[in-house]
């Protein structure tokens, strides 16, 4: 038996005798984004346990060991998957905002290579005042070059 009860904070869903409560509106920023609880309270969504597991094997090295000492027993890790049960609009949600961080993690990354490029750049003027003064001249001429 499947049914829904809905309020505007709360909706229990009623599934194979097993109620359980999911708050839609209920926002609340916290630390650990790998939060169960709140990713299902942000995509109103519903995880459950799956049928389905998935292996995981030690791959096999390129090279052999000529002292014959290379253990190739296969490692198996055996891991039961969740399914997770979302409306489209919300799995639409759940893509923009993994593509989001892509972007955001993209952006730090660059941010983070002009940072040491302008680390690297200020020791060079450091250590050669030549370099400083030409450098000053050329901010200088940039100046005068936008107005």
């Amino acid at each position: 038996m499947v049914g829904t009860d809905t309020t505007p904070s709360t909706q229990t869903v009623i599934a194979h005798g097993k109620v359980e409560h999911m708050r839609h509106n209920y926002i609340k920023q916290r630390d650990n984004a790998g939060d169960l609880e709140y990713f299902i309270s942000k995509f109103e969504c519903r995880v459950e346990d799956s049928r389905e597991y998935n292996q995981y094997n030690k791959l096999m090295p390129y090279y052999r060991d000529v002292c014959g000492s290379d253990d190739f027993r296969m490692d198996t890790k055996i891991t039961p998957m969740k399914a997770i049960h979302l409306t489209s609009d919300n799995l639409a949600r759940l893509v923009a905002e993994q593509e989001r961080m892509e972007h955001m993690k993209s952006d730090a990354e660059q941010g983070k290579r002009m940072w040491d490029q302008q680390c690297r750049d200020q020791m060079v003027r450091d250590k050669n005042p030549a370099v400083d003064k030409a450098y000053q001249k050329y901010q200088i001429l940039l100046e005068l070059a936008r107005k």
